[in-house]
């Protein structure tokens, strides 16, 4: 059983359909904790990779990654949901309000399914479209592309 954001459905649905990932996905409505958020930071300079794992998503969350990436020199920045928190897609949805969008399923990524959400901090920089040959990724970067264009500049 995992949890997914309604806004995310058909597309996580997509992955596992096309990886044939016995999966019993559940509409996440439940609220967050009022707790302070849990959170694990990576920084990869070399990459300009600034990841961050909820452990536990609170009512702060979306404010808390908001100053996070605010203060970091990174050029692009993650946000990791396990997919068995039944908050996630409240939680998604406080950082779509700081710029993320949909970047891809992890399935059976660190002991479970995980959902990860980007953003792009340096907006100077121009990224290239990656030739595709398989029909399920080229659907699944449209909509990537298609999420991203429904974030405000920051």
């Amino acid at each position: 059983e995992v949890w997914i954001p309604e806004r995310y459905a058909e597309i996580i649905g997509r992955v596992y359909a096309s990886g044939n990932l016995p999966r019993q996905p559940c509409l996440s409505v439940a609220a967050r904790r009022e707790s302070p958020s849990r959170l694990e930071l990576e920084l990869n300079p070399r990459r300009g990779l600034l990841r961050i794992s909820v452990v536990e998503a609170g009512g702060d969350l979306g404010l808390r990654v908001q100053e996070i990436v605010q203060q970091s020199t990174a050029e692009i920045a993650q946000v990791d949901f396990p997919m068995d928190d039944p908050a996630i897609g409240n939680s998604v949805e406080a950082v779509r309000e700081a710029g993320f969008w949909f970047c891809a399923v992890l399935p059976e990524w660190r002991q479970g399914d995980w959902l990860r959400v980007q953003r792009a901090v340096a907006t100077h920089k121009a990224f290239s479209r990656p030739n595709l040959a398989n029909d399920t990724a080229k659907q699944i970067l449209a909509f990537i592309e298609s999420d991203g264009a429904l974030i405000s500049p920051l």
